[in-house]
């Protein structure tokens, strides 16, 4: 799951290296909350769908993954 957010280009959100800056502006904000949406979704349609329970409290993408690998680590 990994190598396939980070050919998308959204591992950072997900690992939580990548955050919005207090002072983003608001395109900055919208296209940074596009991004989230696309690496949650990412993650929820990677994963098995016997696995879905472990992640369905989750809201972000990051905390999605650390309850993910928490599981399996």
């Amino acid at each position: 799951m990994k190598h396939l957010l980070l050919a998308k280009g959204l591992w950072g959100l997900v690992e939580g290296s990548e955050v919005l800056a207090d002072d983003a502006m608001t395109t900055t904000q919208v296209l940074y909350r596009s991004r989230l949406q696309k690496a949650f979704s990412t993650t929820v349609l990677a994963i098995d769908s016997a696995q879905l329970y472990l992640i369905t409290s989750s809201e972000e993408p990051k905390q999605a993954w650390d309850v993910l690998r928490k599981h399996f680590e």
